[in-house]
């Protein structure tokens, strides 16, 4: 079990491997999984890997969750909603910009990797 928490908090490991084996017994048996993740979108932080500066909603002083369909940056309070089209820090100008946590896009994205035959459903508000 101690392995398990040590691989699930790799940089980038979303899922330990107990719980990959344990959804790829299931799917063997042609059962169903349900997971849950409670952020919407790709990642709920953007940010500049140089000076630390994070996407930050104007009007309600949040971070903007970047959506990987439609390549936007979303604010969830207010529904403001802008288009990624510079990938340039708007602080220090720098170009090293990172996403930062999981949201159920990305939860979407690594589970059709992992599993590419299962057939998978994504339902948040987003969808």
């Amino acid at each position: 079990m101690k392995k398990d928490q040590e691989e699930a908090g790799k940089i980038g490991q979303v899922f330990s491997g107990l719980l990959l084996d344990k959804i790829e017994d299931r799917l063997n048996k042609s059962e169903q999984i349900i997971l849950l993740q409670n952020r919407r979108g790709y990642s709920p932080i953007f940010r500049c890997n140089d000076c630390g500066e994070m996407e930050m909603c104007p009007r309600c002083n949040v971070t903007l969750t970047y959506h990987k369909v439609g390549n936007s940056l979303q604010c969830h309070f207010c529904g403001l909603k802008k288009k990624v089209v510079k990938l340039q820090c708007k602080h220090c100008s720098g170009h090293n910009l990172g996403l930062l946590g999981i949201g159920t896009q990305k939860v979407e994205d690594i589970l059709i990797e992992s599993f590419p035959g299962a057939r998978l459903a994504r339902l948040d508000f987003d969808t």
